[in-house]
C-alpha cells in the first residue's frame, strides 16, 4: 500500500500539470435567428471582445465559426466559442457577462445549445 502512495501522488501531479497548461474553450452550437446576418454576428463578436478587454478581461475572447461542410451545416448555423487562460478567470468573466447584459444581446441574434467546456492545447 505504501508503494502506491508515491504513484498516486505522481499521477495527480501529472494530471494537475497537464490541465494547468491547457487553455479553456467554451463551445456552443448555434443558429442565427430569423433575419440575422453573419455580419451582425461578427460585429457582435467584435463588440463583445472590445467590451471584455475594456473591462479588464483581456484573457477572454470570443470566436465565431461558420460551417463549410458537415453535419452542422444548415441555414444560419454557426459555432460560438469563448477562450481564456485558466479556470480561475471563469467566475469573473461569468459575473461580468451576466451583469453587462451581453447574454440578452447574444440571444437577440442567435439561439445556442449543447454548450461544452474543452481543454485546448496549442
Amino acid at each position: 500500500m505504501n508503494k502506491l502512495i508515491p504513484l498516486v501522488i505522481a499521477l495527480c501531479t501529472m494530471f494537475i500539470t497537464f490541465n494547468a497548461q491547457a487553455k479553456l474553450e467554451n463551445f456552443y452550437n448555434c443558429t442565427m435567428n430569423e433575419g440575422v446576418t453573419a455580419q451582425q454576428v461578427i460585429a457582435l463578436k467584435n463588440d463583445y471582445n472590445a467590451a471584455a478587454k475594456e473591462a479588464g478581461l483581456d484573457t477572454y475572447s470570443i470566436k465565431v465559426m461558420f460551417p463549410m461542410y458537415g453535419e452542422q451545416q444548415g441555414p444560419g448555423a454557426l459555432a460560438w466559442s469563448g477562450s481564456w487562460e485558466s479556470l480561475e478567470d471563469m467566475p469573473q468573466i461569468s459575473s461580468w457577462f451576466r451583469a453587462s447584459k451581453w447574454g440578452a444581446k447574444v440571444l437577440k441574434l442567435m439561439t445556442c445549445e449543447n454548450g461544452s467546456l474543452w481543454n485546448v492545447y496549442d
